[in-house]
């Protein structure tokens, strides 16, 4: 499903953190960002329609947060690992403007 407590039917992964996990909501073409016991999650990234653009997401298959703190996930669709700085996490959206690509 696509509501804040519901998942699509493939999940492309999951990245514990802090007490929190990371979604990779593959189907949902989202990242979410749920704290452990809460009733929902929080969109991070995604939900925006198709399209290439850094605040659309397609077909995640990985998130990860790295040693720096900083937010990692793969779109299948467009082959890039797209990632956020540590500082653009401490808001409650991220911040596009300090994103970066990495193509395959």
């Amino acid at each position: 499903g696509q509501g804040l407590n519901q998942l699509s039917s493939h999940i492309g992964g999951i990245y514990v953190s802090n007490g929190a996990l990371f979604i990779a909501d593959m189907n949902g073409e989202r990242i979410l960002y749920w704290r452990i016991g809460a009733e929902k999650g929080q969109v991070i990234a995604g939900s925006r329609g198709y399209g290439s653009q850094l605040n659309r997401v397609s077909r995640p298959t990985a998130v990860r947060i790295d040693n720096n703190g900083n937010l990692e996930y793969v779109d299948r669709d467009f082959s890039r690992l797209v990632r956020f700085s540590a500082n653009s996490l401490k808001s409650d959206t991220l911040d596009f403007t300090e994103a970066g690509v990495y193509r395959a």
